[in-house]
């Protein structure tokens, strides 16, 4: 399909809207902060013009280029770009006053806009559905979106400092019913603020600590030895020791605090988790998404370590009702509108870079541990290192040209990492490269990085060839057969499970009855099941490629639960991916330069998302996607290597 972009514009009026908010120490619109100021009132302005506007005709409806990165994007209601503005300041710093003044330029649609999507798990089960309207928005006089700005605030860290993060985001005005549109064309926000008069963050003694059970003691001592030479410094934190030191309502919220302490009283950057989810608890997000079809009713997440401070600087606990349920939301993926609620507020941020080598015995310990000295000494100026694999295929088969998998590469990671000099290689289910003998053939001889986009397991990844007529998977029996001994990639699985942790055998032989027998037989068949003494947990797909010895990779990006994605598609062209997990793998490897600590990469990705949407506050999938994608690896990695 060609684009055809619309260049007779109809201007009608130019707009200024003058909008201020003022906000009191909780956030409150409207509300002046009335408390003892003894630091001076500053102000920051910054002034930009709007200057390349495309409305452009996709087929069934129109949509909206401003050359922005962001997108508001509600299902089924109409998609339109955003204009972000990241602020930062010390953390501590009070905002005291935002003011947005926009010069707006109206122009006339011959179509109505294309709606957002509803959100896609990374399944065989579900196909998209693009073309849902929201007849209460697309047939209202009212404007949409009803603010036209709304701002953010969090703490987290830039440039390994603790900061504010304010985010600012204007919007165009969208008039349905009558296919109106007003565009910012001008833009000048101001913002009064007060800088902190002290910071508690001045402590230097060490640059990381490494929490495990006594158990890995002696095994991670090599691994400490290590990271003091090359000027990591780095010591250990027992489970027991935490456990018994610490106050918190459970041992995860004793952890925490204990990071908190550490960050205060030494200064560390970074957090190593040493064992899986039964040695190192992960926290269990309330988090409830029905679908249907595959349901779930928590997420494991180490962002809950990493989030330490709220936008006030205190103690984020995820818990903002206090009812002992932390991250909680509710998502109804089965009706329509979706029927969302986000319960407990968190920002989010990162506050400090976490990692988890996701081992189970002392052997594996072992393993892991050799791997990352091994990688870190031999790496640097090896020549397998400046090539990345990118896999994918036709995510969402159906009768359209449309391979989800291929294009994102294709649209991102290639032209981003062959920028930064990497030699890309593409195995794609198109080329009839996606294949185990050729993946591993690829793996053997070296990659710095792995990229897959497309289906996920627990125990396997799989995509389709062009149409579906073909399904094509790389299991755990495939990772077993590498033999590429430290030349050891970095890998993101964009894909649903690959991270379970807390992999149930019983959870996948389940799931192809779930549709065959209703829900109260299957739990109770869970329950006699789960009463029967027998070897159940094993290791998840991206933990055995990290424990796999002589081979595997050196670290994974991977979700706990099943992902979430959103493509923008109109009449057989994807226009953009809006939501979801695909988002974070974008910005992830839009966050590599040489030489850069692996979880820095990791938490700017994390930024750059939370920066992308709009509002933590109302988009559910955002959320999910945060607290599942988490980082299996050791944190204070040097990525490529020490010289």
């Amino acid at each position: 399909m060609i684009k055809k972009v619309l260049s007779i514009l109809c201007v009608l009026s130019f707009l200024n809207i003058n909008m201020s908010v003022i906000e009191s120490d909780s956030i409150s619109f409207g509300v002046t902060d009335n408390q003892n100021q003894t630091n001076k009132t500053q102000l920051k302005t910054e002034k930009f013009l709007i200057s390349d506007i495309e409305i452009i005709d996709s087929g069934d409806y129109v949509y909206i280029d401003i050359k922005s990165d962001s997108y508001i994007s509600e299902p089924g209601k109409p998609l339109l770009p955003l204009i972000s503005k990241e602020f930062s300041f010390p953390l501590g710093t009070k905002i005291l006053d935002v003011n947005v003044n926009c010069e707006y330029v109206e122009h006339i649609l011959s179509k109505k806009i294309l709606p957002s999507p509803k959100p896609s798990i990374i399944s065989n089960e579900f196909v998209q559905n693009n073309k849902l309207l929201n007849e209460s928005i697309y047939n209202s006089p009212s404007v949409y979106p009803s603010e036209p700005f709304s701002f953010s605030r969090g703490a987290g860290l830039k440039n390994n400092k603790h900061v504010l993060f304010l985010n600012v985001n204007i919007a165009p005005l969208c008039y349905p019913i009558e296919n109106t549109i007003k565009i910012p064309k001008t833009i000048e926000i101001i913002i009064e603020y007060q800088l902190p008069t002290d910071s508690i963050f001045t402590a230097d003694e060490y640059d990381m600590v490494i929490i495990t059970s006594e158990i890995f003691s002696s095994s991670i001592q090599p691994l400490i030895d290590h990271k003091n030479a090359y000027g990591i410094q780095s010591f250990l934190k027992t489970t027991e020791e935490i456990f018994n030191e610490y106050e918190g309502r459970d041992d995860t919220e004793k952890i925490k605090y204990f990071t908190k302490n550490s960050i205060e009283e030494f200064g560390i950057k970074y957090v190593m988790l040493i064992g899986n989810d039964q040695i190192v608890p992960m926290r269990k997000c309330a988090n409830t998404v029905i679908t249907g079809v595959i349901n779930w009713h928590y997420i494991l997440s180490d962002l809950y370590y990493a989030d330490i401070y709220d936008n006030k600087g205190e103690f984020s606990s995820w818990d903002t009702n206090q009812n002992e349920k932390y991250g909680e939301c509710y998502y109804d993926y089965r009706s329509y509108p979706i029927d969302m609620e986000i319960i407990d507020i968190v920002d989010f941020y990162p506050d400090v870079g976490i990692g988890r080598l996701p081992c189970s015995s002392i052997n594996e310990c072992n393993i892991i541990v050799d791997k990352i000295i091994q990688y870190e000494k031999q790496t640097y100026h090896e020549n397998w290192f400046n090539t990345i694999l990118l896999l994918g295929g036709d995510t969402f088969p159906d009768n359209l040209s449309l391979y989800e998998g291929e294009w994102f590469h294709e649209q991102y990671t290639a032209p981003t990492m062959k920028q930064q000099g990497f030699t890309i290689e593409k195995l794609f289910t198109s080329k009839s490269t996606f294949s185990p003998t050729i993946i591993n053939e690829n793996i053997n001889n070296g990659a710095g990085f792995l990229n897959y986009v497309g289906h996920g397991y627990t125990d396997s990844i799989g995509t389709s060839s062009p149409h579906g007529i073909e399904h094509m998977s790389y299991s755990l029996s495939d990772i077993n057969a590498l033999s590429n001994d430290y030349r050891l990639p970095i890998c993101f699985f964009d894909a649903c499970l690959t991270g379970k942790i807390d992999y149930d055998i019983l959870d996948k032989l389940m799931l192809p009855l779930i549709s065959l027998y209703p829900t109260p037989f299957m739990h109770f068949m869970k329950r006699i099941l789960d009463s029967i003494e027998t070897q159940r947990h094993f290791p998840c797909f991206s933990g055995s490629f990290i424990t796999k010895q002589s081979g595997g990779c050196i670290a994974a990006v991977a979700a706990t639960q099943p992902g979430l994605v959103g493509f923008a598609i109109d009449d057989e062209e994807i226009i953009d991916i809006v939501f979801g997990s695909s988002i974070l793998n974008r910005f992830f490897f839009e966050s590599y330069e040489p030489g850069i600590i692996l979880s820095d990469m990791f938490i700017e990705s994390q930024n750059l998302y939370i920066n992308f949407i709009r509002n933590l506050d109302s988009m559910i999938v955002d959320c999910v996607t945060l607290q599942e994608f988490n980082l299996f690896g050791d944190p204070s990695l040097k990525v490529g290597g020490y010289p």
